[in-house]
């Protein structure tokens, strides 16, 4: 698969906040892509990037330090729901890692999701993130994180 990975600007936002999941997946999901985008644009050291085959945006993915305890933290991936469950989001996944690895000095990458999404347990698992307990957890959020 070719997948490649665009910044978010002026030409591309309005199609990531089109980006759609499946309806029931709505509840693993804390809130739309556009708050992922304002939320990029006030914090000068995370990186918002479409994640594209060809020159459709399937998918989205937000990375970047957590000053409140300088962690690298993948904040946001998600793939749009017609290109779930063919393979991108584990490609996707791969090369938002390697891209995290190769521009940063840190030795694990953080991020969270919701305890009952089997399909991202399942995926980040593969990468070798393991379950962390930190204290934060809540109803709607579990940790993981992966060292390398």
């Amino acid at each position: 698969m070719n997948i490649f990975f665009k910044e978010i600007d002026e030409n591309n936002w309005r199609e990531c906040i089109n980006l759609k999941i499946k309806q029931e997946q709505d509840v693993y999901l804390p809130h739309p892509n556009v708050v992922s985008i304002a939320e990029w644009k006030f914090n000068p050291n995370w990186n918002a990037l479409g994640i594209y085959i060809s020159n459709e945006m399937i998918g989205f993915a937000m990375y970047g330090v957590d000053i409140g305890d300088n962690t690298m933290c993948l904040f946001r991936f998600m793939i749009d729901e017609n290109y779930q469950g063919k393979g991108f989001g584990k490609c996707a996944l791969d090369g938002i890692l390697k891209k995290i690895k190769s521009e940063n000095d840190f030795n694990e990458i953080w991020l969270s999701f919701h305890p009952e999404s089997i399909v991202a347990e399942m995926l980040y698992s593969s990468f070798g993130f393991k379950p962390r307990i930190t204290g934060l957890e809540a109803d709607d959020e579990v940790f993981y994180v992966l060292k390398y």
